[in-house]
């Protein structure tokens, strides 16, 4: 039995009605010019890069909220919630674009600087004597 996945979405709505409507307009523009683009994501990790780039910098947003956000506005039908979270997860995850932040957060990897590693110096200083 396919299900439609609604539950809270409407009403926790981190975007407002507004930018709703402008993220389901990206997903009908990029649904309609998808042939012939073989090199572009998967339309779930397009619409999810969307979603935060609205969302912004200072918004990352916990990661079953945002997969659901993205079935939500493709208005998918799913046999298995858990599944479908899991397959997007995925896929988001693969992506050098997203990052995860903290807690089962994501955020996009051009919102923070790039990690530097410290690196531990070879020589020693000895005291002689």
């Amino acid at each position: 039995m396919e299900t439609y996945i609604e539950n809270e979405i409407i009403s926790e709505h981190a975007l407002g009605n507004e930018k709703l409507n402008r993220l389901k307009e990206f997903y009908n523009n990029y649904k309609e010019n998808i042939n012939g683009y073989s090199e572009r994501a998967p339309i779930e990790v397009e619409l999810a890069y969307e979603i935060l780039s609205e969302a912004g910098k200072d918004n990352p947003i916990y990661f079953k909220k945002l997969i659901r956000e993205v079935i939500f506005i493709m208005e998918k039908k799913v046999q298995n919630e858990a599944a479908a979270i899991s397959e997007i997860y995925t896929m988001i995850n693969m992506d050098s674009r997203f990052q995860h932040v903290k807690d089962g957060q994501w955020g996009l990897s051009d919102w923070y600087p790039p990690e530097t590693k410290r690196s531990r110096s070879t020589s020693k200083t000895v005291k002689i004597g």
